[in-house]
């Protein structure tokens, strides 16, 4: 899709990489369900430190994941796996568009 990407497999691993002034990030792309920190609670952290950084969650389970969550932990979108080449870009742009 011609963006440039960073991916790891932890979430404290990706807070790190946030914190970074060197890095710069445009959108944060995570899962619901991970190892040690749901895609959720990294959600939160993301915008209590970065507000401005828009994340977008993908799962398989989204009878778990409720509005109310989604506003409280700062997902600006969320995408149900599996998710297609053609949805994710879409996604990315819609949040990349409304973050301007």
């Amino acid at each position: 899709l011609g963006y440039r990407t960073t991916a790891t497999t932890e979430p404290e691993h990706a807070l790190e990489l946030l914190s970074q002034p060197s890095m710069q990030f445009q959108v944060v792309i995570t899962d619901l369900m991970m190892p040690k920190m749901s895609g959720l609670e990294l959600a939160q952290k993301i915008s209590q430190s970065l507000p401005d950084l828009p994340v977008i969650v993908c799962t398989g389970w989204s009878e778990r994941i409720t509005r109310d969550q989604i506003r409280e932990n700062g997902v600006c979108a969320v995408l149900s796996k599996p998710v297609r080449g053609n949805r994710i870009a879409e996604t990315i742009r819609q949040v990349l568009e409304q973050n301007r």
